[in-house]
Parts: C-alpha cells; sequence; structure tokens
C-alpha cells in the first residue's frame, strides 16, 4: 500500500470542509478520525496557499473556499 501524499490528504480535509463548512477542526478531526494536531497542520497548509479562510469566529464561524 501507498502513503497518500500531502496533497491528497489536503483533499480529504478540503472534501470534509466542503461537506460541513461550520465544522470545527476538532469535528473535521472526528470525521477523518485522525488527531486535531494532523487537521491544524493541514488546514494551516490550505490557510497558508490560500485555498480556504475562516469567516467569522472559532466557535461561530465556517470554513470558506477561496476560488
Amino acid at each position: 500500500t501507498q502513503t497518500p501524499t500531502q496533497t491528497e490528504l489536503s483533499e480529504l480535509v478540503l472534501a470534509v470542509i466542503r461537506e460541513h463548512p461550520e465544522y470545527s477542526q476538532k469535528q473535521i478531526a472526528e470525521q477523518l478520525d485522525w488527531k486535531r494536531d494532523r487537521v491544524k497542520y493541514y488546514v494551516k497548509r490550505l490557510k497558508d496557499e490560500k485555498i480556504i479562510r475562516r469567516v467569522g469566529t472559532t466557535h461561530k464561524g465556517y470554513w470558506k473556499i477561496i476560488d
């Protein structure tokens, strides 16, 4: 078995965000059965690459996918 690339793992996080933009990082981690730190890492990458951004607050906000 091949290990997934960072791009493929970023895509998994993105897929969850597409379905549930209101999810927190904790909920994304639960959905993917990952540790929260792993989700944090990929969310930071996606934010740094200007693919997603958080709109609103940590608790009441949502993820926006930037076109």
